[in-house]
């Protein structure tokens, strides 16, 4: 198999977000990059696009979500994805 990205996406308890970002940047993102993680992507989303179909017609709503955190981890194979989630959260 070759490399695959993980997309992680969290809810925010409202009033945490920078308190988060800054728990990530600062402790997660450096303590797992230092066991091996390659981290592509790390950014909180502003807004939320959704499609549905009303009535026979696909419209789409926007939400101003300040609330969603994201981050992307690079994996060469399943094999170092368990190696890794092994060293990081045993």
């Amino acid at each position: 198999m070759s490399s695959f990205f993980e997309l992680r996406i969290y809810q925010i308890l409202p009033g945490q977000r920078d308190a988060w970002e800054k728990f990530m940047q600062e402790t997660i993102i450096p303590f797992q990059v230092a066991q091996g993680m390659v981290i592509h992507g790390s950014f909180m989303v502003d807004s939320v696009d959704q499609f549905s179909i009303v009535e026979g017609e696909r419209i789409m709503d926007h939400d101003t979500d300040m609330n969603t955190y994201i981050w992307i981890r690079r994996f060469e194979s399943e094999e170092q994805k368990a190696a890794l989630y092994k060293a990081v959260y045993e």
